[in-house]
């Protein structure tokens, strides 16, 4: 499942997970609201989750996603690079983290590695 607030990162992150054979996108939402809502009706294997959006940001949808799906996997995606987002994200029980410019060449084997039960942030908490 592709969550972005932004209509184009979501169609990029889209283009380039139809790319792999693999992976198969089974729900986008703009909003966090509706990230928990489609997680909770498709159950996605992995999320990819925006931290900023409106409604209900990726932290806290995260956390809701985790606490009701715990076998959903989110790695989440931001614009912004600094030791704290990655402690959100964390904190938040994502299982990996990437800066929204990493993900060209970074987010299938980040997906394909959290799918297989690994882990790319140790949980804080």
């Amino acid at each position: 499942m592709v969550v972005d607030d932004h209509e184009v990162m979501r169609a990029g992150i889209k283009a380039l997970l139809e790319l792999s054979e693999d992976l198969a996108i089974v729900a986008e939402a703009d909003n966090g609201v509706m990230a928990t809502e489609l997680a909770e009706e498709t159950r996605p294997d992995v999320v990819v989750m925006d931290l900023e959006m409106p409604c209900l940001d990726g932290a806290a949808a995260t956390r809701l996603i985790g606490a009701g799906l715990p076998s959903v996997k989110v790695v989440m995606v931001t614009a912004h690079e600094s030791e704290a987002v990655a402690h959100v994200a964390a904190s938040c029980g994502a299982a990996a983290f990437l800066r929204k410019d990493e993900c060209f060449r970074e987010l299938v084997p980040t997906i394909r590695t959290v799918a297989g039960g690994g882990q790319l942030l140790e949980p804080v908490g």
